[in-house]
């Protein structure tokens, strides 16, 4: 017994020694490194007007994420989400669900979000924050023909 606890924190990676930053070596971190991402923008449509309370759909097929915004009066939407920091490509799909409700019928548009390892920039003194990841879409929305 005495022999399998200290093999048991050695391999859970428990050590006071390497726990404490001295100065002379850095100090351990155990976790997941992450990164913030941030997809910013506007939906109009071709006349450059807003489009309020289009559904906005993020997904990472990757991960396993799909998550939802709407759109805000002027047209304007947030979405933000903790990450791993690789490369990782979102799928925008942005939808008009009121229908002729706000000026319209709109076509769905779907686009590719990328972020790649130049996306990342460490801004804390946290060697595993690799910062946030801010990208700017704009998304114009086609009127439905009408049949």
């Amino acid at each position: 017994m005495k022999k399998i606890v200290p093999f048991l924190l050695a391999l859970l990676g428990f050590s006071a020694a390497y726990a404490q930053d001295d100065g002379n070596r850095p100090m351990l971190k155990y976790g997941v490194p992450r990164a913030t991402f941030e997809l910013k923008g506007v939906v109009t449509n071709q006349r450059n007007r807003p489009i309020k309370d289009a559904q906005v759909n993020v997904t990472n097929e990757a991960n396993g994420t799909n998550d939802m915004v709407q759109t805000d009066a002027k047209g304007r939407f947030e979405y933000s989400t903790s990450m791993f920091p690789t490369d990782h490509v979102y799928k925008v799909q942005v939808s008009d669900i009121d229908g002729r409700k706000h000026r319209g019928d709109f076509e769905t548009e779907v686009r590719d979000v990328k972020i790649t390892g130049k996306d990342y920039q460490q801004k804390t003194g946290d060697a595993w924050d690799r910062g946030t990841v801010t990208k700017e879409e704009k998304f114009v929305l086609r009127k439905k023909n009408k049949k």
